[in-house]
């Protein structure tokens, strides 16, 4: 009887409900006991999963890593995504670059990046620019700005009443 979190279903209401809910119901190619008489080395996951045995379960095994891979450790991800590109290279898949293998880039471009920087503590302390000294305006500079204001209104209105 198939179980669902420890709760357990009539096949025919777990059908039923996939067929209210517009689900396909699609049985496993392999079955459990064929499985299980595979070799381990057909595998790349634990509990003989990740099926790897030709190109095309290695190229499926791939998705399903991108897809699922973020429920698992990181060093079963890691373990994994190597036997599954050592699988790739015996059966001349190309592997295109799964989602792990972008991340990897993605770092392997930062630390190149930050290796690149000059090394010396100078180059990353902020630069402030220097103060600039203001002087306050003195009399004499408000008299001058005074008098020239009055200046261009004596110059308009001499020019008005002409």
């Amino acid at each position: 009887m198939p179980t669902y979190k420890g709760i357990k279903f009539e096949e025919s209401i777990v059908i039923n409900y996939m067929l209210v809910e517009g689900l396909k119901f699609q049985e496993a190619v392999l079955s459990y006991g064929s499985r299980m008489k595979l070799p381990f080395r057909d595998f790349c996951g634990p509990n003989k999963t990740f099926l790897a045995n030709n190109a095309a379960n290695v190229q499926d095994a791939f998705t399903k890593l991108s897809k699922f891979g973020g429920r698992l450790e990181k060093k079963v991800i890691d373990e994994i995504h190597s036997r599954l590109i050592s699988k790739s290279e015996r059966f001349r898949v190309e592997h295109t670059g799964c989602i792990y293998c972008v991340e990897k880039e993605k770092i392997e471009e930062t630390v190149a990046w930050f290796k690149d920087l000059p090394s010396n503590a100078e180059f990353f302390k902020p630069k402030v620019p220097e103060k600039v000294k203001v002087e306050a305006p003195t009399k004499s500079t408000e008299d001058k700005l005074f008098e020239d204001m009055i200046k261009d209104i004596k110059e308009k209105n001499s020019e008005v009443e002409k």
